[in-house]
């Protein structure tokens, strides 16, 4: 029978686990915040480093956020400005862990607003023309023109104002679907750093069917 001094007194695993419970409380005694180099431009890469930890951190994890917004899938030491950052700031936020020691969260000082990049126009976008005779069985050639600065091109052929589907090359096989209609291309110029500019050329109409003609009768002599 346990006496009166001793019931309801701490045991020795339970005084054990009480000083292992504190013992995991622990603070970190020197925990720097992260640092970002690089230039916060879109394209640029960023990179995270983070001085010593005291006592040093056994895991550390990392957490890139875009106007304290955690980037989905961005947890390495580097991260690759997105044309979607443009107007906001960056931030990278270290984890560090360690056996007995409190998890600990620093986050960095910002980055300079990432500036949204100046648009220009192409100083040269001329209309598009067609090479070629818009007949049956015919190849038509889009040809662009000299563009200024010179860049990506893509196509898109219409019939009647109206897309035709899978048609996105340079060249066009004019189809017996097209007799009638009048047929074009438009043409897209892409450069980074410019406006997407497109242009489209002025209509060739594919001829009709030749009908077929009506045999004349032939009179039929009266009878005398």
């Amino acid at each position: 029978v346990p006496s009166a001094a001793t019931e309801g007194a701490p045991t020795t695993a339970s005084m054990m686990r009480i000083l292992q419970a504190t013992a995991a409380a622990a603070p970190f005694t020197a925990t720097p915040a992260p640092v970002i180099t690089g230039k916060a431009v879109i394209g640029q890469r960023l990179l995270a480093t983070t001085a010593r930890w005291t006592p040093a951190a056994t895991t550390s994890a990392y957490a890139w956020l875009v106007d304290g917004v955690p980037v989905s899938g961005q947890t390495s030491t580097a991260y690759t400005v997105r044309a979607a950052d443009a107007g906001s700031v960056i931030t990278v936020a270290v984890t560090g862990s360690r056996s007995g020691y409190d998890a600990t969260t620093q986050t960095s000082e910002p980055t300079a607003t990432v500036p949204t990049p100046v648009v220009a126009p192409f100083t040269a976008a001329p209309t598009p023309t067609i090479a070629g005779s818009p007949q049956v069985g015919f190849t038509l050639t889009a040809r662009a023109g000299t563009w200024t600065p010179w860049p990506t091109f893509t196509y898109a052929w219409t019939r009647d104002g109206v897309l035709i589907g899978g048609q996105t090359g340079v060249t066009y096989r004019v189809t017996e679907q097209d007799r009638g209609a009048a047929l074009a291309v438009t043409v897209t110029g892409t450069k980074t750093g410019y406006a997407t500019t497109s242009r489209t050329s002025d209509a060739m109409t594919v001829p009709g069917a030749t009908p077929t003609p009506t045999p004349t009768p032939t009179p039929t002599a009266a009878p005398t």
